[in-house]
């Protein structure tokens, strides 16, 4: 299911997740694999039900972030708050989930609230310096000058 989907063959790996998703030996992962494709194809429903069982047995901040887009998607904005905060909290050392969280605030015209994630991200130490959190802290400095 997997190669037929890095091969571009949508319909098949979904056919195929739904297979497996029958199956004794299913896991959290393929789970979440199969609910990532449902979201690509937008049955943001079925990618939610199958992400639901996903989390049962497999947690991980790339399924809470699946699980924040799927919500986002549905209007269901308390539950996309939920979940960014999980996925920072997995992991509290990375800016990119701050600045999700950040921007989530920001979407919601809740200026104080990302305020605070912002002064979160400038106040993190960078322990190995990239374009990435150069990208990051800009885009922070940016918004607190405004």
């Amino acid at each position: 299911a997997f190669e037929l989907s890095r091969s571009g063959f949508k319909t098949k790996a979904i056919e195929q997740y739904s297979v497996l998703s029958t199956s004794y030996f299913n896991d959290g992962n393929d789970m979440f694999l199969f609910a990532k494709e449902l979201y690509n194809v937008n049955q943001l429903q079925k990618a939610k039900a199958v992400l639901s069982f996903a989390k049962t047995k497999f947690a991980s901040n790339e399924v809470y972030k699946l699980s924040a887009s799927i919500e986002s998607e549905l209007g269901r904005y308390k539950n996309v708050e939920e979940d960014l905060l999980k996925v920072i909290y997995m992991i509290p050392n990375r800016m990119q989930p701050r600045l999700n969280m950040m921007e989530f605030y920001l979407q919601q015209k809740d200026t104080l609230q990302a305020t605070n994630w912002a002064k979160s991200i400038i106040n993190m130490p960078v322990k190995i310096p990239s374009e990435t959190t150069k990208a990051i802290q800009q885009r922070v400095k940016a918004f607190l000058q405004l």
